[in-house]
């Protein structure tokens, strides 16, 4: 491994321990440490290329670095942001092509419309990888990871048995009093786990309402394609009304509904970046103020379903 390091190029290099890459052309509009948040713990990494590097090749040099990882390589086609799939999961062959075609297009789907925002950009690929993976074509599991126990850590698990054993009768005559404290413990533990349980449905549910509006945008500007190309007799498209679609060039009114969705894409996002962190030991004070954003979004998921 150490041989190929020089070869790999400064992308594998970076995704050998990290979700997150971005050329230095990317820097003075895009914080890594942020994109990492956003990304969290999802088998994910997205690679921001500059200029001079080519997708496919970069692709070719992840084999190795990102193992059991869903990149996306994000480059720039004409001045406009563009990206390129390339699934390094297991089992992602020629015989699941048609799967992965259908990831690599809702996954890049609209970024060019975040040219020179490009941390706006990783938050759609990210909202892009939930959605996939409630769909279940990609994974929800976290990335593998290898755990190695040093020498120090064995001598320290030994002394702990030593202990263990040697206080087994101070801890006999403690037993009444471990075991109600044990029992106590396990009520708390089972509250925790039903609270992140429920806080993941809200969040859930909120993912649905966003797959349902992303595909209704898919279908919305397939029927202005179609409205473009029938046009009138003098080339122009159909005039806009109701059920009619949209001509291309025309500004879409901003309507109540429209800024309610684009709250619940930001505020779903923002609450998928941090749930990574909440865990069976975060203070009660985080996990409540938590649940209690999750229950608004998924209210208001509600309200757009209906």
């Amino acid at each position: 491994m150490w041989l190929a390091q020089p070869f790999a190029g400064p992308v594998a290099k970076t995704l050998r321990s990290a979700s997150f890459y971005a050329d230095p052309s990317y820097n003075s509009q895009l914080s890594a440490a942020a994109a990492e948040r956003l990304i969290g713990n999802r088998r994910l990494a997205i690679a921001m290329i500059g200029d001079g590097q080519v997708p496919r090749q970069v692709c070719q040099r992840l084999s190795r670095a990102a193992q059991d990882v869903y990149v996306t390589i994000v480059f720039r086609d004409e001045g406009e942001l563009d990206t390129y799939g390339c699934s390094q999961l297991a089992g992602s062959g020629d015989e699941r092509f048609g799967e992965t075609y259908v990831v690599d297009s809702m996954l890049g789907k609209g970024i060019g419309a975040f040219s020179d925002r490009p941390e706006d950009a990783v938050k759609l690929i990210v909202v892009g990888y939930d959605v996939m993976a409630g769909l279940n074509y990609l994974p929800t599991a976290p990335p593998p990871r290898e755990f190695r126990v040093s020498a120090p850590d064995q001598l320290l698990a030994l002394a702990a048995l030593l202990a263990v054993l040697t206080g087994a009768g101070v801890l006999w005559w403690g037993g009444r009093r471990t075991g109600a404290a044990t029992a106590e413990h396990l009520a708390y533990s089972n509250s925790r786990v039903d609270q992140l349980a429920q806080i993941d449905a809200w969040l859930s549910a909120a993912a649905a309402v966003i797959l349902r509006g992303r595909l209704s945008e898919r279908a919305l500007l397939a029927r202005t394609a179609t409205g473009a190309s029938a046009g009138s007799g003098d080339g122009q498209p159909p005039p806009a009304g109701d059920g009619e679609p949209v001509p291309p060039g025309a500004e879409v009114p901003d309507t109540d509904r429209g800024r309610r969705y684009d709250r619940l894409v930001a505020d779903y996002t923002e609450l998928m970046a941090q749930r990574p962190s909440l865990g069976a030991d975060s203070p009660d004070a985080e996990v409540a103020a938590f649940a209690g954003r999750a229950r608004r979004i998924a209210a208001l998921a509600s309200e757009l379903a209906d």
